[in-house]
């Protein structure tokens, strides 16, 4: 019954159209016709007035465009709304991946799933869905997808069925390059990363220990003249003493020693204790100090090699960083490579 009123409803466009071609011209009707052809339980073309607007839409589907909805005309000319979907409409719906794309595929290092179409418009037909066009494929040519057999208006052959193997192969094998260089580059500026750290070390210990022994060297003569002169000024002070130490030891000994001669004995033996472990101490330090003295060759050689370690740890990690840098490149442009497919986007019919 649908489908009888829908003919009926396209033949007075058709009269319509033919009694007063000023009213509704064919560039306004035809998507209109388009939608009531598709109507047909026996086929799209089976009428013959539905010859030419079928051929025209086919004509814009050839060329990756969508039909342009039906505005009907109402008794005065004016706009009379939509055709629904159960009169016939064509539903338009953009084109998801993870829903109804036919042609899916992942792109990018990341390998997101992308979608070969931007959109799709649905023919329902008696308030079942007929097929889908869908539109926006990146060589324009749309891809009909026929849900219910036609023998009156069979499909003509679709590269994209046979070509769409070796895209998607292409496209998601240069993904998967694109993911394995990132991974690639991510572990040789780890490795980077690292030897700069080292090399940041090394150089940090071979300035610290330059500055050191520079100022070892500066301060080391003025060190050693005023050790030498303390150590001088202690053994001048222990020689001094030597008398007062001699007279108590002398007062202690003779016969009749009260025990404050004996006590005046052991104090100067302890000042003179004192005074040599003092004189020692002095003399120890300046025999370091020379001995710091006559080990700065050696320490400038050391301070040498911690220079040529920092130099070879900092040239290893330019090495790596360039190295990574250039892993960079390299997943930049497989990445650039791995980019979803360019679609096209005209919606002109």
């Amino acid at each position: 019954m649908r489908a009888t009123k829908k003919l009926q409803q396209f033949a007075l466009i058709v009269a319509a159209a033919a009694l007063c071609p000023t009213m509704a011209h064919a560039e306004e009707t035809w998507p209109c016709e388009v939608v009531l052809c598709s109507a047909n339980p026996k086929g799209p073309t089976a009428l013959k007035e539905c010859e030419e607007p079928m051929r025209k839409a086919w004509k814009a589907w050839s060329k990756g465009k969508k039909i342009p909805s039906c505005k009907r005309k109402d008794a005065s000319g004016g706009n009379g709304g939509e055709l629904s979907a159960n009169e016939g409409a064509l539903q338009e719906k953009p084109a998801e991946p993870d829903k109804n794309c036919p042609f899916t595929y992942y792109a990018t290092r990341n390998q997101y799933r992308y979608c070969l179409y931007t959109g799709v418009q649905e023919q329902w037909i008696d308030g079942k869905l007929w097929g889908r066009i869908w539109y926006g494929g990146p060589t324009a040519q749309p891809y009909i997808e026929q849900l219910v057999e036609d023998p009156n208006n069979p499909r003509p052959p679709q590269a994209i069925v046979s070509d769409w193997p070796a895209m998607k192969a292409d496209i998601e094998a240069k993904a998967a390059a694109a993911a394995q260089a990132y991974k690639a580059w991510e572990a040789a500026e780890n490795d980077a990363l690292l030897a700069m750290g080292k090399a940041a070390l090394a150089a940090h210990q071979a300035t610290t220990y330059a500055q050191e022994l520079a100022s070892l060297e500066a301060s080391l003569p003025g060190q050693i003249a005023g050790a030498i002169a303390y150590a001088n000024a202690r053994d001048a002070a222990e020689s001094a003493f030597q008398p007062k130490l001699q007279a108590a030891e002398a007062a202690a000994k003779k016969p009749g020693a009260t025990a404050a001669d004996i006590a005046a004995y052991n104090q100067a033996k302890s000042e003179a204790l004192t005074l040599y472990y003092l004189k020692q101490g002095a003399i120890n330090q300046v025999t370091n100090l020379q001995t710091q003295q006559a080990q700065l060759p050696q320490m400038h050689q050391q301070a040498q090699q911690l220079a040529t370690i920092a130099a070879q740890a900092q040239a290893v990690a330019d090495q790596k960083k360039a190295f990574a840098q250039a892993r960079k490149s390299e997943a930049d442009a497989a990445d650039a490579a791995a980019q979803p497919l360019p679609r096209y986007f005209s919606t002109e019919a």
